[in-house]
C-alpha cells in the first residue's frame, strides 16, 4: 500500500477548475471498462454451465438468470445517482457497488459447491454482480459533469468506450480459459475450469479497482456551473431540459440493451440449437466473434478519439444511423423459409448420457422440426461488424447528446435513469425473448427485435427537431465560465 500511495502522489496532477482533469477521466474509463466487462463476460459459458449445474435447466430459466443482472442494475442506479448528487461525490457509491460485485462474483466461483439448487444461486450472483454494474451511471455523469464543455464529447467517448468495449469482449476472455476445460482442478478448495475462472478473475480485478479508487481517483468538476451554490457571484440559472428529448434518449438506451442482451444471452443456444456445436466449439467460436465485435467497437472509438471528429459528428443522425445498423443485421440474419432445416435429435430416444447430442431437441422444443438455419458465418461477421460498429455509434452521439440536453448541471440522477432504462431493456428483453424462444423459436424473436427497433426509429424522426442541446443563456457569471460556457452551433444541433 505504501507503493500505491506514492503512485497516488505522483499522478496528483493539479489543474485548474474549469479545466478537464485527464487523468481522473482515464482513470474513469479503466474502471467503467472492468465493470461492463463483468456484464458480457459470462454469456457464452453461463447456459452450458448452468445445464452442468442442472440438467433440466430450461432456456426460460436461463432467461432470468440472464435478467436477473439487470435487476440490482435498474433499482441502484437511478438511487446512485441520486446519492452522488446529494453528496457531491461518486466514491460512496462506488465503493458499494465494487464490494457487491466482488459479492456477486464469489458467490459464482462457488456454485458448484451448492449440495442443491445452484441454479437458483447463479440468479443471486448476477443480481449483485448486477448492482455493481450500477456504477457505470456514475462514470459516465462524472465523464458529463467532470469535463469542460470543449472537451466534453472526447471525454463521454473515453468512458464510452470503456463501457462498450467492455461489454463488447467480455466473452473473448473466456478463450483464455477453455483450454483448461471442465471439470478442471480443485486447489485450496477452488474450483478451476472453464466455467469458474471468469468469476475467479473478476474477483481479483473488483480488489483491484478497490485499491485504485481509493489511492488513486481524484474527483474534479469542470463541467458543473453552479459548484459553489445558490450565494456564489457566479450563479447561473438554468433552464428545465427538454423532456420530450429526455424521454427519446431513455427510450432509444432500452430498445438498445433490449436487441443487445438478448443477441449475447441467445448466441449460445442458437449456436448449439442451430448450428448443431458443441458446448466447447460454442464457447470458442462465440468468444473469437465477440472479440472482433469488440475490435470493431476500439476502432469506431480509436477513430473519433485520434481524429477528433467531435468537430464533425452530426449527433441525432449517427443516432439514427447506429440503431439503423441493427435493423439491418436482423434482416440480414432471419430465419427465413427457403433456408436449409436444422439438425434434430428426439432426447426421450437417448439412453446414454455420456454423449454429447448436437441439434435441437424436437422433444423438448417441437419448433425444432421446421426451423431454418441461418448461415453460421453470415450470423457471425454480421454481429461482429454491423451490430460491433451500430453499437459504439449509438453509444458516442447518444451520450454526448444527452449531456448536452441536460445542459451545464450535475448529471448523477438522470444519468442514472437513463443506466435503468437500460437495465430495464437487459431484464425484460431476456425474459421475454428466452419465452419466446422456447416455444417459438428464434424467427418470432427477430420479428420482436425488429418491431422494437422500428419503433425506435420512429420516435427519433418525429421528434428529430427536439433533439438538440438545451439553449442556454449567461446571467451573472464570472468571465472564466463566459468564455467556457454552452454556444450553440448548427455541428451541435446535427
Amino acid at each position: 500500500m505504501v507503493f500505491v500511495k506514492k503512485l497516488s502522489s505522483l499522478l496528483n496532477n493539479k489543474v485548474d477548475d474549469n479545466e478537464t482533469n485527464w487523468l481522473s477521466i482515464y482513470i474513469a474509463s479503466v474502471l467503467a471498462f472492468s465493470a461492463s466487462v463483468q456484464c458480457s463476460l459470462y454469456f457464452s459459458s453461463m447456459w452450458p454451465f448452468m445445464t452442468v449445474l442442472d440438467s433440466n435447466a430450461s432456456s426460460t430459466f436461463f432467461g432470468y438468470a440472464i435478467a436477473s443482472y439487470s435487476v440490482g442494475n435498474i433499482i441502484l442506479s437511478p438511487l446512485f445517482g441520486w446519492w452522488s448528487n446529494k453528496t457531491g461525490t461518486i466514491k460512496p457509491p462506488v465503493y458499494f457497488g465494487l464490494y457487491a460485485q466482488l459479492l456477486g462474483n464469489f458467490i459464482y466461483m462457488n456454485l458448484e459447491w451448492f449440495p442443491v439448487g445452484a441454479k437458483y444461486g447463479m440468479i443471486v450472483a448476477r443480481l449483485f454482480t448486477g448492482i455493481g454494474s450500477a456504477t457505470i451511471t456514475l462514470f459516465k455523469a462524472y465523464g458529463a459533469s467532470g469535463s469542460s464543455i470543449k472537451d466534453r464529447s472526447i471525454a463521454i467517448a473515453y468512458i464510452t468506450s470503456g463501457v462498450a468495449i467492455g461489454l463488447a469482449i467480455g466473452p473473448v476472455f473466456n478463450l483464455l480459459f477453455t483450454p483448461i476445460g471442465y471439470p478442471g482442478f480443485t486447489f485450496l478448495g477452488i474450483k478451476f475450469n472453464m466455467y469458474t475462472l471468469p468469476a475467479i478473475g473478476s474477483v481479483i480485478t473488483n480488489a483491484i479497482s478497490i485499491i485504485i479508487m481509493k489511492y488513486l481517483f481524484i474527483e474534479h468538476y469542470a463541467g458543473v456551473a453552479n459548484k459553489d451554490g445558490k450565494e456564489s457571484e457566479n450563479y447561473q440559472i438554468i433552464p428545465k431540459y427538454d423532456k420530450i428529448a429526455v424521454f427519446v434518449i431513455f427510450a432509444t438506451r432500452f430498445c438498445q440493451f433490449f436487441v443487445f442482451t438478448n443477441l449475447e444471452a441467445l448466441n449460445s443456444p442458437i449456436s448449439l440449437m442451430i448450428f448443431g456445436w458443441t458446448k466447447k466449439q460454442s464457447i470458442t467460436i462465440l468468444s473469437i466473434s465477440q472479440g472482433f465485435l469488440g475490435l470493431s467497437a476500439f476502432i469506431v472509438y480509436f477513430i473519433y478519439i485520434i481524429f477528433k471528429l467531435d468537430r464533425f459528428i452530426k449527433y441525432r443522425l449517427n443516432c439514427i444511423g447506429g440503431i439503423l445498423c441493427l435493423l439491418i443485421f436482423h434482416i440480414i440474419t432471419f430465419s427465413y423459409p427457403f433456408l436449409p432445416k436444422v439438425i434434430t435429435y428426439h432426447s426421450l430416444n437417448i439412453t446414454n448420457n455420456d454423449t454429447e447430442v448436437i441439434g435441437c431437441d424436437i422433444d423438448m422444443y417441437p419448433w425444432c422440426e421446421y426451423i431454418t438455419k441461418m448461415n453460421p458465418w453470415i450470423y457471425l461477421i454480421s454481429f461482429s461488424i454491423i451490430v460491433g460498429m451500430g453499437f459504439p455509434i449509438i453509444n458516442i452521439a447518444m451520450n454526448t447528446l444527452f449531456s448536452k440536453i441536460l445542459g451545464p448541471r450535475r448529471q448523477g440522477t438522470q444519468q442514472g435513469f437513463m443506466q435503468m432504462f437500460g437495465g430495464c431493456g437487459q431484464l425484460i428483453g431476456p425474459i421475454v425473448t428466452s419465452t419466446i424462444y422456447t416455444n417459438f423459436g428464434p424467427r418470432y424473436v427477430w420479428i420482436t427485435e425488429i418491431i422494437f427497433i422500428t419503433l425506435t426509429i420512429s420516435l427519433w424522426l418525429i421528434f428529430f427537431k427536439r433533439m438538440v442541446p438545451l439553449k442556454f443563456g449567461n446571467n451573472k457569471v464570472s468571465d472564466i465560465n463566459k468564455k467556457n460556457s454552452c454556444k450553440i452551433t448548427k455541428k451541435d444541433i446535427m
